[in-house]
This record gives structure tokens, C-alpha cells and sequence, in this order.
């Protein structure tokens, strides 16, 4: 073999390796890369709280995180945040959020001594978790989760979004109403406040213009002694928020009866999807430049949550009972059926692990 075969076949070899060597890093992030992880609550009080996992091969692993760690998870998953290969498992009864690697769901820390927590969301190498019974936010360094303050925003804090070195918090009322967006400015945590032309303020979604959109479930107000009569409501609204100035750009009445939950944008960040929770019935789109509520649902059916691909597929969870699995059914942009798959006890959102 004369010396130009050799080193053009040195190359190829070298080349060969080299390939192989980026395709085995490419893969080596763990089993979960992609795929889209589907958090179950489990019974109230149960313990059984678990995460289902659809890989990109459309095939569902049930309890990874029993599986990888080899104990529960603990008792109402509330939600998953993913920030920086970091899955933050949000364990409501549990008071605390379990953090594992997004890639393989190995444990990686946890942060306990928790009130009812219901989000959590990463800013300015901090995590931000909304508490629920104490009317708070508790703040944790990202690296170490050890606890640097609590914040005390509006009753019932819920859904969290970070904007302009800002996390705004939906203040959702807890057992009364409240009608307000606490504003923490992260390099202080010195709070302010949004008033809002509406009742219950529980999610918020940024659009293409840098605008928050929130949506108020608005507020329903029973007798506590049999039979429950409703006494008084309020409509749920979608609320949109100029980010810089705190204004209040648009009100959009949804309904004087349903109370939404739910609330996401697509990829474009130009199209809001909102429905979904308890005993709520369809899955609703609307436009960030339409001024009225549609009429038609996307989806019909009564959903205990969903989210939204990169592809606009809409993914619904049913929760018909909280002893039993429920299932996830995914939806082109048209709102047809294409698969459906099995969850655990409870499913009540799905998160992409892009």
C-alpha cells in the first residue's frame, strides 16, 4: 500500500472516529432527552404522585422517577419546571420540590420545608416557588437550593412568569378573591402590584410583542353547608399587560360561568390556548390580536390539563378518577385526534423537554 492510500485511509478512519465519538456524545445525555414528561398528581394524600414519560418513539414509560431513584415520588405532583437540564418536580402535599437531571432523572437535590408550593421558575440563578398556604414566594439559590428569602405577595399565589430582571406572580385568591399581580423585582425582591380588571389571576403567557397575558378564572363564591349552592361569580377574563409599563392594554371576557385553568401560547407566541381544569369542558384558541372570546371550542372535552408542542399538537390530560390511570390525548392544530396514551393517577399538565 503506497504512502497516499495510507494516509487517505487514516483519514477516513479518523473521520470515522471522530463521528462516532459526536454521535455517542450527542447521545449520551440520558434516556429522557426529548419526549415530553406528563406530571400525575396522584391521590390527595395517597403518595403515589409519579411521572410518565412519551419518548420521541411515541413509546410511554410509567413512574421514572421511582424507576431511576428506586423510592416514590411523593404526594400531588403539582408541576415540572425544566431550566437548565434541571427538572424541578413541584410535590405540593409533599411541601417540598424534588430536583433531578432532565436527561436521566437521577436525583440531584431537594428543597423541603415548603407551604403547599404550586410553581417554580429559574431567574437570575435563582428559584422563584409560589406557596400557596402562606401567601408567598420562598427564593432559593439555583446551585446550592439553599433558601436566600421569603417574599410575601397576594393570597393564593399560583402561576409564575419572569420578564424585564421581574418575576410576576398570579395571585389567586386561596380561599377568597383576589384580583393582583405581584411584580418582585429580582435584584432586590422589593414587590409591587398590578390591579387587574379581573378576579383570580392563576397563569400568565409572554407574547411576540414582550406582552403578559394573564388569564382570571374569576371567582365562584359556595354556601358550605349542603347542598353547596352557588352564591355569587365572577367571569373569568384573559388580561393583556404592556411588560414596561405595567399597563393594561386589553380585557377580554371568556365566561360569565366557566372558570378557565389553564392557560398556553404556542412557539410563534402569537396564538393563546385556554380551558382545561376541573369539570371545565374544551380547549379554546384565540388569536393575541383578537378583542373577543371564540365561541367554539378547539377541542371539546373536559380536561384536567394540557399543553402545546412546537408544532401546535395540543396534548390533553383526563383525570376520570384519582384511583385509576388516566390517559393523554394529543391533537393536531385542528383540533384532531391522532394518539392517545397512558399516564398515571391524576395527569394534570405535560411538559416538553426541548
Amino acid at each position: 500500500m503506497n504512502k497516499f492510500y495510507k494516509l487517505v485511509l487514516s483519514a477516513i478512519v479518523v473521520g470515522f472516529t471522530f463521528t462516532s465519538c459526536t454521535k455517542d456524545e450527542e447521545k449520551s445525555k440520558g434516556a429522557f432527552e426529548g419526549g415530553i414528561f406528563i406530571s400525575n398528581e396522584g391521590a390527595f394524600n395517597g403518595s403515589n404522585a409519579s411521572v410518565s414519560y412519551i419518548g420521541t418513539d411515541e413509546k410511554v414509560q410509567q413512574s421514572i422517577f421511582k424507576a431511576v431513584n428506586g423510592r416514590d415520588l411523593g404526594d400531588v405532583l403539582q408541576s415540572i419546571t425544566i431550566a437548565d437540564d434541571k427538572a424541578y418536580l413541584v410535590v405540593n402535599n409533599s411541601n417540598k420540590v424534588e430536583v433531578v437531571n432532565a436527561n436521566t432523572f437521577k436525583e440531584e437535590g431537594v428543597i423541603t420545608g415548603l407551604s403547599s408550593p404550586r410553581y417554580l421558575i429559574e431567574e437570575a440563578g435563582k428559584l422563584y416557588i409560589s406557596q400557596w398556604n402562606n401567601t408567598s414566594v420562598g427564593v432559593y439559590d439555583a446551585s446550592t437550593f439553599s433558601e436566600i428569602a421569603t417574599i410575601t405577595v397576594g393570597s393564593g399565589p399560583e402561576g409564575l412568569i419572569a420578564v424585564n430582571n421581574e418575576v410576576w406572580v398570579a395571585n389567586s385568591g386561596g380561599w377568597s378573591t383576589d384580583n393582583t399581580i405581584s411584580v418582585i423585582k429580582t435584584s432586590d425582591n422589593t414587590v409591587s402590584t398590578i390591579d387587574l380588571e379581573g378576579d383570580n389571576p392563576k397563569k400568565m403567557v409572554e407574547d411576540s410583542d414582550g406582552d403578559i397575558w394573564v388569564l382570571c378564572s374569576g371567582s365562584a363564591v359556595y354556601d358550605w353547608n349542603p347542598p353547596y349552592d352557588l352564591i355569587s361569580q365572577t367571569p373569568s377574563k384573559l388580561v393583556e399587560i404592556d411588560a414596561s409599563t405595567k399597563a393594561i392594554k386589553k380585557t377580554i371576557e371568556l365566561s360569565a360561568t366557566v372558570h378557565y385553568g389553564h392557560l398556553e401560547i404556542n412557539d410563534a407566541e402569537n396564538m393563546l390556548y385556554y380551558g382545561g381544569g376541573f369539570g371545565v369542558d374544551g380547549i379554546f384558541t384565540l388569536s393575541t390580536s383578537d378583542s373577543s372570546a371564540p365561541n367554539e371550542a378547539l377541542i371539546s372535552g373536559y380536561f384536567y390539563g394540557f399543553g402545546v408542542d412546537g408544532n401546535d399538537n395540543v396534548f390533553g390530560t383526563l383525570a376520570p378518577t384519582f384511583t385509576e390511570n388516566g390517559s393523554v390525548v394529543k391533537y393536531d392544530s385542528a383540533g384532531k385526534e391522532i394518539a392517545t396514551y397512558e399516564a398515571g393517577i391524576g395527569p394534570n399538565g405535560v411538559v416538553l423537554n426541548n
